[in-house]
């Protein structure tokens, strides 16, 4: 997706997070409503979009260059593997938190992974894009997350 207008990134950003609200809301609908387990709505989620995922990268040529790239950079193929691993860990413990307690304070809590990008951003890329704004609404986060583990 090509940035056609400096504020397109914002707007997709949000468009995720309107996705992953209701995705959440649907979530706790499959799991308690329906007794399904976060290992199934794992494995059928992954099962769903594998096809689509394969579909949209062949239509975009990027199926043999991806692989390719894997092959001939090891390193590549293991950081693929590795940023698998850690989506798919943490997508599956944001729905056994949901099951474990409900949609709304499990993605309110959840909502602090940027700032463990920030840390592992400064402990890996050595980058740091922290400034007074972006520190105060950290410690929002770290204020809000205290607040709903206290009073919870």
């Amino acid at each position: 997706m090509s940035a056609t207008h400096p504020s397109l990134w914002f707007f997709c950003a949000l468009g995720a997070a309107i996705m992953w609200g209701a995705g959440y809301v649907v979530t706790e609908i499959l799991l308690k409503k329906y007794g399904l387990t976060p290992a199934f709505i794992m494995f059928a989620s992954q099962l769903i979009t594998l096809p689509i995922w394969f579909l949209i990268c062949a239509y975009l040529g990027q199926v043999s260059p991806g692989f390719g790239l894997m092959v001939s950079i090891p390193s590549a193929a293991g950081l693929v593997f590795l940023q698998a691993i850690l989506i798919i860990g943490g997508a599956f413990l944001i729905i056994h938190s949901i099951s474990m307690k409900n949609a709304t304070l499990a993605s309110l809590i959840e909502i602090s992974y940027p700032l463990f990008t920030a840390l592992f951003a400064y402990l890996i890329l050595k980058d740091t894009q922290v400034n007074l704004w972006t520190a105060a609404g950290g410690l929002l986060i770290i204020s809000g997350i205290s607040l709903i583990y206290l009073k919870s």
